[in-house]
């Protein structure tokens, strides 16, 4: 537990940095397995941080478009970009919702006690049909993008549950005098103090109820006369 949560937080260290490389390539189950290329680097120092396309990030996607062929349609076909040179942390979309007007959104994830290092991402396009589907094949074999948001998002714990009705301890710790000095705080009541009245009232019912009618000598009972 102890060697884990140590490789975690060297692998955290090593992307608290001022700028985070993002990688893509493509991928297809019946094609042979790319290599991830450079796609550019946020910067953290901005606001908001911005993603700086390398040199090479055009070409390489006319030259994903030109290596897939037909598979470019095909809905098996993603689109990934990776978090830093790992290649650990991916997230995939499909090829096929990329066109040459697409907005591209990256989510970077951090964590509370290292707000600075990032261990996951989330990539998002736009637009794609309702359905998800594939639209009709490439007409423009150029794929381009129109924006790149990058947003930058901390985990948090959950709220706290709102309680119905508030402690009377916490209620009158909260009320102060007349002069300014606080109320002193009443004791919590016992459950004998809370509710004696009911308990008196339900022994008085069971002081002052009707007995039983009395068993015959001899333990047996008068035989009832049928009806006529």
């Amino acid at each position: 537990m102890l060697r884990a949560a140590t490789l975690l937080y060297c692998s955290l260290a090593v992307l608290a940095v001022d700028v985070v490389d993002i990688y893509h390539r493509v991928s297809h189950p019946d094609l042979p397995q790319s290599k991830f290329q450079l796609r550019g680097q946020v910067t953290l120092d901005s606001l908001p941080p911005a993603l700086v396309a390398s040199a090479s990030s055009a070409s390489d996607l006319s030259a994903f478009t030109e290596a897939l062929g037909t598979y470019s349609s095909d809905p098996r076909t993603l689109y990934q970009i990776a978090l830093g040179s790992s290649f650990e942390q991916i997230s995939s979309v499909r090829y096929c919702h990329l066109g040459p007007k697409s907005s591209e959104s990256i989510v970077l994830r951090s964590s509370i006690s290292a707000p600075t290092a990032y261990y996951a991402l989330d990539y998002f396009v736009t637009p794609i049909p309702h359905d998800g589907s594939c639209p009709s094949p490439l007409s423009v074999p150029t794929i381009a993008f129109e924006s790149t948001n990058v947003t930058i998002q901390t985990a948090h714990f959950p709220p706290l549950p709102e309680l119905r009705g508030q402690p009377v301890q916490a209620a009158a710790a909260q009320q102060v005098g007349e002069d300014g000095s606080p109320k002193p705080v009443p004791e919590e009541k016992t459950f004998l103090q809370k509710y004696w009245l009911y308990i008196a009232a339900a022994l008085v019912m069971l002081t002052f109820s009707p007995a039983p009618m009395p068993d015959e000598p001899g333990g047996a009972r008068r035989p009832v006369a049928p009806s006529s």
